[in-house]
């Protein structure tokens, strides 16, 4: 009786871990919405289309913000690029930016971190998962 209540309890909680577990932003398809007028709004002489937009990467959610690479039609240079966020330096391997994504607007994680969007601790996370940080 005791292995039978033990398999159960240990199902429920796997179950729970594993629905608890988000593989991308909540609402990807606003995402991409919002990512078209960011987009627009940067890059008025070009006609971006929804279709040309895709999240490539997706870090996780930090601090309620979603943060991304998104694929469209940039061209980003290949050279390695550092920055200086909250005390550490992330090494970008191109200059494609990651952004974090809160209420329908987009920042560089430098711009997030600085209005307290996402925490040190955050940086520092995301930033391991970019390249080398120092």
């Amino acid at each position: 009786m005791r292995k039978v209540i033990f398999v159960l309890v240990a199902s429920v909680m796997l179950l729970s871990l594993l629905t608890s577990c988000q593989k991308g932003p909540a609402d990807e398809l606003k995402l991409r919405e919002d990512f078209l007028v960011f987009l627009s709004e940067a890059y008025p002489d070009y006609k971006w289309e929804l279709d040309d937009i895709q999240i490539y990467y997706y870090f996780g959610n930090y601090g309620g913000c979603d943060v991304v690479y998104m694929k469209c039609d940039l061209v980003y240079t290949m050279a390695l690029r550092p920055v200086e966020i909250a005390g550490y330096t992330i090494i970008f391997g191109s200059g494609e930016e990651a952004y974090v994504y809160k209420n329908s607007k987009f920042y560089t994680i430098k711009e997030a971190y600085d209005a307290k969007l996402i925490s040190k601790i955050h940086v520092y996370r995301i930033g391991k998962q970019i390249g080398p940080v120092e």
